[in-house]
């Protein structure tokens, strides 16, 4: 299904990488995986006539789950190391579970390089919020969050509460270790990930300063509608997300590149 949406996005004058990443093992070693494919797209990203400089990574569902994990690796890995300089075993989350997992998970991310932006669409950005959504309708235990993460390390794999404790933890917290811009797509008619999630995630990027951060609610839209949609670039749909993932990949704080964004 992706294949179709990748090649929408390239109609549109993008240059898209499509890697196949998480199909085994944990989220962590999905992580490794994404950040082995972005360090390969900066790499090579001018044998294809693509700016390395504006690199952007795009997910939906899950995959906008992941995207937004490998953002913080960058600032995750800073307050970890700046924290531990002061005092030695200094913690970022309140959960001492979660924060050890949070930190297993950042260091087997080696040197992630900064993305110029994120698209995220219909994702999930608080695990602790998700599975109270999930108990109150009775999934909790048929749906992948309870397969994919350990009870009490939720936490760890909830980006919104990332940020959060990054804000309120540090007296300076470098803009530029974070993406300059950020979009978040989310469908009111959503019933898998709640429209909140999407908001508390666009709050707290607001919140910590991340320069361009918007947020489109689409009225009638559900989870995998705008999948759907940009497997037919002509439907009406299909152009308003390509009309708000092309202002976002092109508002960019660099000056004009002739070369495509990636």
């Amino acid at each position: 299904m992706y294949r179709p949406m990748a090649q929408t996005l390239c109609g549109d004058g993008l240059f898209v990488v499509l890697p196949r990443v998480g199909s085994q093992g944990s989220p962590g070693d999905a992580l490794e995986d994404f950040n082995v494919a972005v360090q390969w797209v900066v790499a090579n990203a001018a044998n294809f006539g693509a700016d390395a400089g504006r690199v952007h990574v795009m997910g939906c569902g899950a995959g906008a789950h992941l995207c937004a994990m490998y953002s913080l690796a960058a600032p995750l890995r800073t307050w970890y190391a700046q924290a531990d300089r002061m005092a030695r075993g200094a913690q970022l989350l309140a959960s001492a579970d979660a924060d050890a997992a949070l930190r297993r998970t950042v260091r087997r991310i080696h040197r992630p390089p900064r993305v110029a932006g994120l698209v995220l669409v219909s994702g999930v950005y608080d695990i602790v919020a998700q599975r109270r959504y999930e108990a109150d309708r009775c999934i909790e235990n048929l749906t992948a969050a309870a397969r994919a993460f350990a009870k009490g390390e939720e936490e760890a794999w909830s980006p919104a509460l990332a940020v959060r404790a990054l804000r309120r933890r540090s007296a300076v917290l470098p803009p530029e270790l974070f993406p300059r811009s950020v979009l978040l797509i989310h469908g009111r008619l959503d019933s898998t990930f709640e429209l909140a999630q999407s908001q508390r995630m666009f709050r707290e990027l607001c919140a910590v300063g991340v320069p361009d951060v918007q947020m489109k609610i689409y009225a009638n839209l559900r989870r995998v509608d705008p999948a759907i949609a940009l497997l037919a670039p002509r439907s009406a749909l299909a152009q308003s997300l390509l009309e708000d993932i092309r202002a976002s990949v092109k508002n960019q704080d660099t000056q004009p590149s002739p070369n495509q964004d990636a």
